[in-house]
């Protein structure tokens, strides 16, 4: 579980935290505590998988030995063999319940609440000095030094829409700041030089003008691409960050409207709304209840395979968490057509695998 956990936890926060930890817009610190919060989010992952390896890498070893064999010759029966595996996976089941109707939407809603405040309330985070910045599209900035909101030494390149040069500035020095109400910074440079290519002779060396000598000039960039400005008003939170709780109030909510829509459309609207919050508390309780499925379908697997390498078992619980997960994601591609019953559909792939693990549990405990 540590191993999924450790892997799960920084694909997640490769693009958000250690990108900016790297370049200085983030400190340990805080950078910590966003991987902390990411951590009840790889829980519904983890726990299946890491169970799952567990007891294939420990049945697979008792099978090689002919250990299982003489448990059965004893007349010791499967049931009775993986009764404590199926105890540590109900726990396991209840603790991921817990956890993913609970504790991780909250953990999620704070990490995208500390990464836009990070961001919005320290927006010169992003220029470093010493840094060629591509974040914003259409530029790339190299600032030699900064300190506050003064930028000594910048250089800046202005894209076209192909990424082809159009424009390149150096100036002595610089200031840069934060717009909130265009949620943009502006960098504003000060007896500059530069030198400017047209559109239609972009790819031609010649057509490079003569330098250009300017006292000020300033250019606005866009933060919408990498987080959306603040409004005042609260925004409605997405229906995979809402709890239990908030997800009951949203589908008795969705329900009232369907009772008292006034046309068709409406009603359709409210049905669709319905249906999708349904879909998302099955799916949060069938995350929680894969830890079981996968553990039962994990025993006959492991002593029917009898194998005692690692990295063997490893790809097998691989394979089948990695089948699972795909199967309940397209379940989840109907949440927006309440004829399929997603909310139904999403419980379809815990039925298969639990049918086919007491189908193989049987034929063990008879051989």
């Amino acid at each position: 579980m540590a191993l999924f956990t450790f892997v799960l936890v920084t694909a997640n926060a490769m693009r958000d935290v250690l990108e900016r930890l790297a370049s200085g817009q983030l400190d340990a610190i805080t950078a910590f505590r966003m991987m902390a919060l990411l951590l009840p989010f790889t829980l519904s992952y983890a726990a299946p998988m890491g169970l799952l390896v567990a007891i294939l890498l420990v049945l697979g070893r008792m099978s090689a030995r002919n250990e299982i064999v003489a448990l059965k010759s004893a007349g010791v029966s499967i049931w009775r063999i993986s009764s404590p595996i199926l105890l540590i996976a109900m726990l396991g089941s209840g603790l991921c319940m817990y956890v993913n109707n609970v504790y991780a939407p909250i953990a999620r809603t704070q990490y995208r609440q500390m990464l836009s405040g990070i961001v919005h309330e320290e927006p010169l985070r992003f220029i470093v000095p010493g840094r060629f910045v591509r974040d914003f599209p259409g530029y790339v900035i190299y600032v030699g030094e900064r300190e506050g909101e003064r930028l000594g030494n910048v250089w800046l390149w202005v894209l076209g829409p192909d990424r082809e040069l159009r424009q390149f500035l150096r100036a002595k020095e610089g200031t840069i700041s934060y717009d909130l109400d265009k949620n943009s910074l502006i960098l504003s440079v000060y007896q500059a030089t530069g030198q400017f290519r047209s559109a239609a002779g972009v790819e031609d060396l010649g057509q490079v003008s003569v330098e250009a000598e300017f006292a000020h000039t300033s250019f606005a960039m866009s933060l919408d691409k990498l987080l959306p400005a603040r409004r005042a008003e609260a925004q409605p939170a997405k229906l995979s960050n809402m709890s239990l709780e908030q997800l009951l109030e949203a589908r008795a909510t969705a329900a009232r409207r369907m009772a008292e829509a006034a046309d068709a459309a409406e009603g359709n609207a409210a049905l669709v709304e319905h249906t999708r919050t349904g879909y998302y508390i099955s799916r949060n309780f069938a995350f929680a209840y894969s830890v079981l499925s996968l553990a039962m379908l994990g025993i006959p697997l492991g002593i029917r395979v009898g194998r005692q390498e690692t990295y063997a078992n490893m790809a097998l619980a691989l394979a089948l968490s990695m089948a699972y997960f795909l199967l309940v994601f397209m379940a989840g591609w109907a949440e927006r057509t309440p004829s399929a019953y997603p909310q139904l559909l999403v419980w379809g792939p815990n039925i298969l695998f639990m049918g086919l693990a007491l189908l193989l549990m049987r034929r063990s405990n008879k051989h």
